[in-house]
């Protein structure tokens, strides 16, 4: 009889450590959970974090493009001129809208505009510059453009 009671009490003493251990287990597991949350939050969305680096690779991926395109266009405008019988502005008006997104004249250049960047060509089909954002554009009163750089110094 006493082999059994102290068996029984035996099962008890083992039954409260073992929840005990599970609590235990539990709480280290939620702390586990929001150290690993805080972490990959912190990854996503810091200044250096994945959807960050997203869009930085989006707006290069767009410049590139433009870029691309811009310069294809002045590719062909340089054998164009060398073999058709077309203007400039005709020639650059045919490539609007679907190769370029539009194009200005400004003193003896011409800005080719696509996807919100620009670049400028001379009338030798040379590039004047490297692509710059339309942001970069201003616009002056007798509708001429010229570069927010250059504007400053004004």
């Amino acid at each position: 009889m006493v082999i059994k009671k102290e068996k029984e009490f035996n099962k008890i003493k083992l039954k409260e450590s073992e929840k005990g251990i599970t609590l235990i287990a539990l709480v280290i597991t939620i702390i586990v959970l929001l150290i690993l949350a805080a972490v990959s939050i912190a990854m996503l969305t810091g200044e250096n974090g994945i959807l960050n680096k997203v869009s930085k690779s989006k707006e290069e991926t767009l410049k590139a493009e433009a870029e691309e395109c811009i310069k294809l266009v002045i590719l062909e405008w340089k054998t164009e001129k060398e073999v058709g019988n077309k203007t400039i502005e005709q020639f650059l008006t045919s490539k609007v809208p679907n190769e370029i997104d539009a194009y200005d004249e400004m003193n003896d250049l011409y800005v080719l505009k696509k996807n919100g960047y620009a670049m400028m060509m001379n009338d030798s089909a040379e590039i004047e510059g490297k692509i710059i954002s339309e942001n970069e554009l201003v616009r002056l009163d007798n509708d001429s453009l010229i570069r927010k750089s250059k504007a400053n110094k004004r």
